[in-house]
């Protein structure tokens, strides 16, 4: 990228960025609590924001695999429990999602975004006001990762997020990342499935992959405000939608003709993160496969 526009671009996210400032509380939700796991969206910097990722999303944007995301969604208007197994390369994946689909022509698009819950870590809560500003514009449900375990707090925020999950499939589709992380390219564990996340997918009835093209944040080893915005053509891929028991069957049937040198959760998650990655057409993207 042409380092003019860069500079350009990078000082305007940041301008965008303390524009929102001014409306959010940076106080608000700082600390979750388990009373406090599910963060409904919150709308006054929408528009400001979308204005600046109009300005990154490139021609050519748009959504492969609509009429199985339409389907998608008719099951979920339908009474099925519904779940998104989505990549996660960049800590702009949620606002480029919403700016496509909002700049879709049919305004089912932007109805179905606003019934996605983001299974999300509480650092984008926690850590900065920066990445508070942002995250907080989507619904979300708070999880701690593993990693947090000793903190006091940690089970008893999960279970409420269970809880919350159990009780509003019929209200909301679920989006969860399967690695738990944004892909690094200088950490080739981050491509990796989480074995747990199969808990979560063995709860719906539905289930469906989507993988995105493109890439308006790259990675960088630095906090997310010193990552530097590009422009890019943006595809949201999604698969065809699987009834999650005849698929855990299928797989499981699959795996007892193997020779078991992992638990069927681990089979089943490598499963589904090399089903998001193939397909996708930007195959450097996916070093693991």
């Amino acid at each position: 990228m042409d380092k003019e526009l860069e500079k350009k671009l990078l000082k305007e996210f940041h301008s965008t960025v303390e524009e929102m400032k001014k409306n959010s509380d940076p106080n608000l939700n700082s600390v979750i609590t388990p009373k406090k796991v599910f963060q409904p969206a919150f709308l006054a910097n929408r528009e400001i924001f979308k204005k600046f990722l109009d300005k990154l999303i490139l021609e050519g944007s748009g959504i492969i695999g609509e009429n199985n995301l339409l389907e998608f969604y008719q099951y979920f208007k339908n009474g099925e429990s519904c779940l998104i197994l989505s990549e996660h390369k960049s800590n702009f994946d949620v606002p480029v999602f919403f700016a496509v689909m909002y700049n879709q022509k049919k305004q089912i698009f932007r109805e179905i975004f606003e019934k996605i819950v983001f299974v999300a870590g509480r650092k984008l809560n926690e850590e900065e006001f920066f990445i508070k500003t942002m995250a907080e514009q989507f619904h979300r449900v708070i999880v701690v990762p593993k990693s947090d375990s000793d903190d006091p707090t940690a089970l008893k925020i999960n279970l409420a997020t269970q809880k919350f999950i159990k009780e509003n499939k019929k209200n909301y589709i679920f989006l969860v990342f399967p690695t738990g992380t944004r892909s690094k390219p200088w950490e080739p564990e981050t491509y990796k499935p989480l074995r747990e996340v199969f808990n979560y997918i063995k709860s719906f009835n539905k289930i469906i992959f989507m993988s995105i093209d493109g890439n308006c944040l790259p990675p960088m080893p630095t906090k997310m405000s010193g990552e530097i915005p590009k422009q890019d053509v943006i595809k949201l891929i999604f698969s065809k939608v699987y009834d999650t028991l005849e698929i855990i069957n299928q797989k499981k049937e699959e795996w007892e003709k193997t020779e078991k040198d992992i638990d069927f959760k681990q089979f089943f998650m490598n499963f589904v993160i090399k089903s998001i990655y193939s397909q996708k057409e930007r195959r450097d993207e996916c070093p693991i496969i």
